[in-house]
């Protein structure tokens, strides 16, 4: 029987930012594991936003009702709410805890459809999604720490509160550096794994042409990402 893990994260699978919970759902896919990959929620307020390509992008995929990675048995879905998740309205519970339930189709629907409603591991990144943790018949959750999330300006004592509900909760805390783990013992995770991002090593190894605009930077060039 085929393995099931849902990811949910801050940013959609087609995303130009590529961040370490896109590397590991590829890794789980490669690895025989059916993935779901699920980003924050949509709202109307988004589509005000019509001119940029990419949440365009984002619009089709919730319209098509998610669609299958070319070559990776990847689920990718950008759910949409009525009502709106953004900066200035995370400061409230009631929107945190309620987006689910204005969700245009509900996201736990759109899952199971998917062969999700029961997957072996749900992996939330995105204290947005804590929701699934109730909804889905998970058989292990993990919260993944990848940074001091209280430290960005978006944050709020709302999403904070939020953390620490899942982090206390879950069955593992995973953790990217060591200096997360006071974070980690500070929401009361019961238990921390540190797990270090990585490198895709054969795509940057992979050989290819010096882009064009390269040709006047006499070598050697240093390149920093």
């Amino acid at each position: 029987m085929t393995s099931r893990i849902v990811f949910c994260s801050a940013h959609h699978w087609n995303s130009p930012i590529q961040i370490s919970a896109h590397q590991l759902a590829r890794q789980f896919a490669r690895h025989g594991w059916q993935v779901a990959f699920v980003s924050n929620p949509l709202s109307p307020v988004h589509a005000l936003r019509s001119n940029d390509p990419l949440m365009s992008a984002r619009f089709a995929n919730w319209r098509r009702g998610g669609a299958w990675d070319e070559h990776l048995p990847i689920f990718h879905y950008c759910p949409l709410t009525l009502l709106p998740v953004l900066s200035a309205t995370a400061r409230y519970s009631w929107v945190l805890n309620g987006w689910p339930y204005f969700g245009l189709p509900r996201l736990t629907g759109v899952l199971r459809r998917a062969g999700f409603a029961a997957p072996d591991l749900l992996v939330l990144d995105s204290p947005l999604h804590a929701h699934l943790a109730d909804e889905l018949s998970a058989g292990r959750t993990v919260v993944r720490i990848t940074d001091f999330n209280t430290g960005f300006a978006t944050s709020t004592p709302a999403l904070a509160a939020r953390e620490m509900q899942l982090a206390r909760r879950a069955d593992l805390v995973v953790i990217t550096a060591e200096r997360l783990r006071g974070y980690a013992e500070g929401l009361g995770a019961r238990r921390i794994a540190h797990v270090s991002n990585g490198v895709d090593f054969e795509r940057l190894a992979a050989p290819s042409p010096p882009p064009p605009e390269w040709t006047t930077i006499p070598s050697p060039r240093a390149i920093y990402v």
